[in-house]
């Protein structure tokens, strides 16, 4: 929900010298189409099972710095799968700066409307219960982000 996920996670993974996956690429890459074309096609729940399904197979690989989609955090088992096979970092942002940011490339984002609010409140305490560490997002650019969580990461182990 254009919380700077790409941007942080790209400059986090390379902090961390990890590959990094951004999940929406991978699933368009896969499906040869855009994500708004696939919740045209396919609605929502279908992308979402697409989303599912390769998050399974994400930690096979070793570690790594995955970027998801902002609805990803709403399947429970994701939730689960999430907090058991990784580290989940929640980047906090002020719903005012999310519609600053996201409306520059609204048509790339298939549910970014005026239910906006509403799906932010939604997903906001699911965030919250799944992350093992919460930064702030709307402080910095994506460098400054990243090197919080490398320090937070240390903090925490």
């Amino acid at each position: 929900m254009a919380s700077g996920k790409t941007s942080v996670g790209r400059r986090l993974a390379a902090r961390l010298r990890l590959p990094f996956i951004d999940l929406d690429r991978e699933i368009e890459k896969r499906a040869k189409k855009p994500v708004r074309v696939l919740f045209r096609d396919i609605g929502e729940s279908g992308f979402r099972k697409l989303e599912t399904a390769l998050l399974r197979k994400t930690p096979l690989g070793g570690p790594r710095v995955v970027a998801l989609g902002g609805g990803a955090i709403l399947s429970s088992f994701n939730r689960r799968f999430l907090r058991r096979h990784g580290r989940v970092i929640y980047l906090s942002t002020p719903l005012s700066v999310l519609r600053r940011r996201g409306g520059k490339e609204k048509s790339r984002r298939p549910l970014w409307d005026a239910s906006l609010a509403e799906r932010f409140s939604k997903r906001l305490p699911l965030y919250r219960k799944t992350a093992h560490i919460t930064v702030r997002a709307s402080l910095g650019g994506p460098g400054d982000i990243a090197r919080r969580i490398v320090t937070r990461l240390h903090e925490t182990r």
